[in-house]
């Protein structure tokens, strides 16, 4: 009953998404982050209040599913209020644009799909060949930990799509370049040291993280898992600005395709290495080296010759060189 309840709200819920994509198109992304922190708020002091008055399963389902509606809802309000009053009145279908809109989302949704396959077969695989139910939560609590660069840095990279789209609506492709040099500066600057840090003292964040409830060797498998996804997530990371000025453009399929195709890659060379090592460890090692072949062998290529960046990143780095001597 409670599967039932998430999936009633949350297809209502979908049909509120359309106000935080405007608000972000409008390229008020300070606005779409205050309401996203407010409604993570709102849903942890509902969640807390919620289980201190004995709220069971169903309940749980509503609260959390209901969740991102403020965020949805806070956005509609704004968005009324920015555009100009023309743009919000009713129109007939255009259907040209209608069909061109459902080939862009599409390759949204190749992408969506390859992330969920990707990371619920490797929980599946870690509960089939790596230990059972126990494995799969391992795997699980290794995921969430690596997937917390993607809190960080997906939001800070993301205002990449609403630019670059506004240039390309413009005419003004000629700027993304620049743009994406200096994204790719600030990332590495902030990405470098940060997965560093984590890969170095990620069993000092397990062990105050659940330290308490897991003995020593489980620590030490979940760090050394952990590290190797880390390491995978970064590559992942590190290519975010050229997935998002492709997105700009309306040409990210080759990503949703290529995520969707790692996917399916990473399940079946996961089993094939769980096979001869059943350990969640190689299952991060296999998630490693796909993320590396996905950004070296897809994103980069296509974001590199669509935008002509392999000769001014060399520059760049040239000035920046001699500028520090």
């Amino acid at each position: 009953s409670a599967l039932v309840v998430a999936i009633v709200i949350t297809s209502i819920d979908l049909q509120t998404r359309l106000a935080s994509s405007v608000l972000i198109g409008l390229q008020r992304n300070d606005l779409y982050a205050i309401f996203q922190t407010a409604g993570a708020a709102l849903l942890f002091l509902g969640v807390t209040l919620g289980f201190r008055l004995g709220m069971g399963l169903r309940g749980f389902a509503a609260v959390m599913t209901l969740g991102p509606t403020f965020a949805a809802l806070c956005s509609w309000v704004s968005y009324r209020r920015l555009l100009p009053k023309p743009s919000l009145r009713w129109a007939r279908p255009d259907w040209p644009l209608f069909r061109q809109m459902i080939g862009y989302s599409l390759s949204t949704i190749l992408y969506a799909a390859g992330a969920v396959v990707l990371y619920q077969t490797m929980k599946f695989l870690a509960a089939l060949r790596c230990g059972g139910p126990a494995a799969a939560g391992q795997m699980g609590l290794a995921i969430s930990l690596a997937q917390t660069l993607s809190v960080v840095f997906t939001p800070a990279v993301g205002v990449l799509h609403s630019r670059v789209g506004q240039l390309h609506g413009e005419g003004r492709l000629a700027e993304v370049p620049p743009l994406l040099e200096r994204a790719f500066l600030v990332l590495g600057l902030l990405l470098v040291p940060s997965v560093v840090f984590l890969v170095v003292d990620a069993r000092a964040i397990f062990g105050a993280w659940v330290g308490g409830s897991l003995d020593a060797a489980t620590l030490m498998q979940l760090a050394a898992t952990t590290r190797l996804l880390f390491v995978g997530h970064a590559f992942y990371i590190a290519a975010l600005p050229l997935y998002y000025a492709l997105l700009g453009v309306g040409e990210h399929r080759v990503f949703g395709l290529g995520m969707l195709g790692i996917a399916v890659l990473n399940t079946l060379l996961g089993w094939l290495a769980t096979s001869v090592s059943p350990r969640i460890e190689t299952l991060a090692a296999v998630y490693g080296l796909l993320m590396l072949a996905l950004a070296a062998g897809v994103t980069g290529p296509a974001g590199l010759r669509r935008f002509q960046l392999p000769l001014r990143l060399l520059e760049f780095l040239s000035q920046r060189r001699t500028f520090a001597f």
